[in-house]
């Protein structure tokens, strides 16, 4: 064979090295050690960052992966990189989407920073093109532009599969599961965080699978399906401990927390919003610290000590008051606390509320039209009960949360 006797160098098939090092669990470093390169080489050659490579290191390669020479030679090279015009619409877009703003707070950032850099040079390779347009997804979706962000994705899948780059495929498919969470697709959004966990090898790393664990656990609850939410979220809650990932820590034990209270398990319940509270305070995070505090006064007030739980909740308020953003289901348990202690006034009010952070998303527009609906049955407002009934029950219905429509008509 001998593509590589007449040049020095060779155009490397980075989304073939990238499947079989992982297939293999081969780590980057020992690639580097055998090679007598550094990790970041062999990081640049697998991100398609750089698309030629000495001969000599191909051969290395080839011998590490215990594969054929030719897997890992490409001959054409638009099979490597992005044509001009995909790469000025790449340009534009990060620009347009202000990218590095958009992920500063995440673990993308460094990331989607060198990404950003190679597009500036000529012949962008299509690995970094498919990896810069998850990125753009993640920076589209958290501004909640969902039809970007499923465009954004859908085009990062057609790279990935247009180069057989699993990582950038299963990247893709995690994007699209959140943008069918957000719009309240849900079992569509299930297969696809299940599609990314069957193929865990090639997410990012483990905090990507915690993740993938977490958003397979939240949107099993919005079916009804709380036990199995729970099984997820306990897998997410595990990864997570043995990591400095204190926000997602918090985040996915308030929703086991929440989980665990809709099951009736309130001591259970009562320990994991404890623990939410706490990984929250270690970042000083605010919002995730008074959330799992407004759980815990949900469950004072379920045994049966109101007075304290109104008096609890309404600091949670207070400190809550110069948030932007406050998660609806704060409002919900205010409101349950507020009924509890006979007080339908407060609870309307605070479920009008939270209904101004839940009109974007039918799942909970949909929880909270059944908590209006108890609330209006219990102070004796039949009609209006049976028309949030009805109002939740369409929504519920139209997500495919079936059982938890008949539970609430029950």
């Amino acid at each position: 064979m001998n593509k590589t006797q007449a040049v020095t160098t060779v155009l490397l098939n980075a989304s073939f090295l990238e499947n079989r090092a992982t297939e293999l669990g081969i780590k980057q470093w020992w690639l580097a050690e055998q090679l007598n390169v550094s990790s970041r080489t062999v990081l640049r050659w697998m991100n398609g960052q750089v698309t030629r490579i000495q001969a000599d290191h191909v051969h290395g390669l080839a011998r590490c992966l215990d594969c054929a020479l030719e897997a890992l030679i490409l001959e054409d090279e638009s099979a490597v990189y992005a044509s001009a015009r995909d790469q000025v619409e790449a340009a534009q877009l990060v620009q347009e989407e202000n990218l590095l703003e958009a992920l500063t707070p995440t673990s993308s950032y460094a990331l989607a920073e060198s990404l950003i850099r190679a597009t500036l040079h000529p012949n962008v390779s299509l690995p970094v093109l498919g990896r810069l347009y998850n990125l753009l997804s993640m920076a589209a979706a958290r501004q909640f532009a969902l039809p970007r962000a499923q465009s954004y994705a859908e085009k990062a899948l057609a790279f990935g599969r247009r180069i057989d780059n699993q990582a950038i495929v299963v990247g893709a498919r995690y994007n699209l599961g959140w943008v069918d969470l957000y719009a309240s697709r849900i079992t569509s959004a299930i297969e696809q965080f299940r599609f990314c966990l069957d193929n865990h090898r090639f997410l990012e790393d483990e905090r990507a699978e915690a993740q993938a664990w977490f958003s397979l656990g939240a949107a099993l609850g919005f079916l009804g399906e709380y036990d199995r939410g729970v099984d997820a979220l306990e897998r997410s809650a595990v990864l997570l401990e043995s990591m400095d990932a204190p926000l997602d820590l918090s985040m996915s034990t308030f929703v086991l927390g929440a989980y665990r209270l809709e099951l009736g398990q309130l001591d259970l319940a009562d320990q994991i919003f404890e623990r939410s509270m706490g990984t929250a305070s270690k970042r000083g995070w605010v919002s995730g610290i008074e959330r799992a505090r407004a759980g815990r006064a949900m469950i004072t007030a379920l045994r049966g000590e109101v007075d304290a739980a109104y008096a609890a909740f309404e600091r949670c308020l207070a400190a809550l008051s110069g948030e932007p953003f406050v998660h609806p289901v704060v409002y919900r348990y205010g409101a349950r606390i507020a009924c509890l202690a006979g007080d339908s006034v407060r609870a309307f009010t605070w479920l009008e509320n939270g209904m101004v952070y839940a009109e974007r998303f039918k799942a909970e527009k949909a929880f909270i039209f059944l908590d209006l609906a108890r609330c209006h049955a219990q102070s004796g407002a039949s009609l209006m009960a049976d028309k949030y009934f009805a109002e939740a029950d369409l929504l519920l219905r139209e997500m495919g949360a079936t059982k938890v429509a008949e539970a609430s008509q029950g």
